[in-house]
């Protein structure tokens, strides 16, 4: 009977981390940032004309009014690459390209992301800030050097 107890109770802690398990990756690749269809194409016609299609790669996003500018930039170590206080490769957003899933941030990580010490209400907040003891901390803005990129329109138009 004991042992009949034991069985049931192991097949049911392994059923459940199977599920969590389960649930985890399911999470992580059922969202992803997809671009036009011309977009795409375009792109990794660029990438590959770099041979850059094994190589690590992350894309920032920026809105331009009407038009998208998505750079790509190419990277030795994405482990060490930061967004202002950004890790790139901790970013959970992921730009769907040809049959991998890429690291993509945004401009508006960089423009509003801030290291915080602690959270503090709105009205705190204010006090310090009219007594010049409020800083909002962002990172420093890097230029990459092999960054290349693509605008285009919102319908999949490239644009000069």
């Amino acid at each position: 009977m004991k042992g009949i107890a034991y069985l049931s109770l192991m097949l049911i802690l392994m059923s459940c981390f199977a599920t969590k398990e389960a649930n985890q990756k399911n999470e992580e690749s059922n969202f992803a940032y997809v671009l036009p269809l011309s977009i795409e194409e375009e792109i990794w016609k660029l990438v590959k004309n770099r041979n850059l299609e094994n190589v690590n790669l992350f894309f920032q996003l920026r809105r331009e009014k009407e038009f998208y500018h998505l750079l790509i930039t190419p990277t030795k170590n994405i482990n060490k690459e930061y967004f202002g206080y950004f890790k790139i490769s901790k970013s959970n957003r992921k730009l769907l390209l040809n049959d991998k899933l890429y690291p993509i941030v945004f401009d508006s990580d960089y423009d509003f992301g801030s290291l915080i010490d602690k959270i503090e209400p709105l009205d705190k907040r204010k006090e310090k800030y009219m007594a010049d003891e409020y800083m909002i901390r962002r990172g420093a803005y890097t230029i990459n050097d092999s960054t290349f990129g693509i605008r285009f329109t919102k319908t999949g138009e490239i644009l000069p």
